[in-house]
């Protein structure tokens, strides 16, 4: 990292680093980080972070927060941690992140959630969820998984919402899910989203993080036997009303997964998912929409199924999308305060309506 009109560069960090051991040297060092902090936190920092393709230095800080000379140093070690989570939005730093520094952060939370540290587990949490876009790494930050489950039980917010936001994004590998599995992940986040959607909407980003979580986790060959026995279907089902679209489509999503499997599909059906699945068809938002589809599809036969009634469920559902988008087509047409111009009777033309048009939904795309 250049330094740029005085700005505190990466390099004079980690030179400071290890000066906070000397106590004549302490005060300046801790300044120096801070004023470091502070500057890459401005909006306009962020935007040079996301084009700077030059990867960081970062093993200096990987080696101090697991160095025994800093156990004692719980604020210097949570300056640590938040320089390492803002570098780590850095896509750069997230390609070119090396094993011992993911090692050091995992230890780093296992060590803060041990000492209910919720500030410092909220920076290593965020840290991990940026490195997960590293796929090559998802060996080393899978090791987090019953950590990272551990944070949901805080009943921290902030803390719950990060943590929730790295499980999701660990989930995006299957080594990922297969890890959240065996660590029993599906009840706890199930009972993590219940327990905040009861909360309100100052909980909302926890209910988000949880059900994102589920999302990515029901794709897994082994879920569907893990959903039954947490009953997770049940509040998937609940999360289809959510005033929240992202929770909706989470939602939804996984149910198209979860249909797939004959038992799931039977439990489903019990609980009369299709109605407001349908409902969903009809809102505003395409990712909702999709995914609602999808498990409709699923639900009244499988993607080789060319029977009659699932022939006419395309077609109802087609017409519902149709009619959706036409709808939002009237409501976003931009307002004019300019007054419209006289229209002569003679110049009405009489038409023949024309049928509203079909959207075809193909199979192969819902299933």
């Amino acid at each position: 990292m250049l330094k740029k009109n005085g700005a505190v560069t990466l390099d004079e960090v980690n030179s400071a680093v290890y000066d906070i051991l000397t106590p004549a040297r302490k005060g300046d060092a801790i300044r120096l980080i801070t004023a470091f902090i502070s500057q890459s936190e401005a909006p306009a920092d962020q935007d040079q972070v996301q084009q700077d393709s030059h990867p960081d230095d970062l093993a200096p800080l990987g080696a101090a927060i697991v160095d025994e000379a800093f156990r004692n140093y719980r604020d210097v070690l949570l300056l640590f941690y938040r320089v390492i989570r803002l570098l780590s939005r850095k896509p750069a730093n997230q390609r070119y992140i090396k094993p011992p520094l993911a090692a050091a952060i995992v230890t780093s939370l296992e060590s803060a959630c041990a000492l209910q540290d919720s500030d410092a587990c909220h920076e290593l949490c965020a840290a991990i969820s940026n490195f997960c876009a590293n796929k090559s790494l998802s060996h080393d930050l899978t090791k987090s998984v019953s950590t990272l489950l551990a944070c949901l039980r805080l009943r921290n917010p902030a803390l719950q919402t990060v943590a929730a936001g790295a499980l999701q994004a660990l989930c995006m590998s299957n080594e990922g899910k297969s890890e959240c599995l065996d660590h029993d992940a599906v009840p706890i986040l199930c009972d993590t989203l219940k327990a905040a959607d009861r909360k309100g909407a100052r909980f909302e980003t926890v209910v988000v993080g949880c059900a994102g979580a589920l999302h990515n986790l029901s794709s897994h060959l082994s879920a569907p036997d893990r959903y039954l026995r947490a009953d997770a279907e049940t509040v998937l089902v609940a999360c289809l009303s959510h005033r929240s679209p992202a929770v909706k489509a989470f939602a939804a999503g996984a149910l198209q997964a979860l249909t797939r499997d004959k038992a799931c599909l039977a439990r489903l059906n019990e609980l009369d998912v299709s109605r407001p699945l349908i409902d969903l068809v009809q809102c505003d938002d395409t990712s909702v929409q999709t995914a609602a589809i999808g498990a409709l599809l699923n639900l009244h036969g499988s993607a080789a199924d060319d029977s009659e009634s699932r022939a006419h469920l395309k077609q109802l559902l087609s017409l519902l999308v149709t009619t959706s988008a036409l709808r939002d087509s009237y409501s976003t047409t931009p307002a004019t305060d300019e007054p419209a111009p006289p229209v002569s009777p003679h110049s009405i033309v009489r038409t023949t309506p024309s049928p509203i048009p079909s959207i075809d939904v193909p199979d192969a795309f819902f299933s």
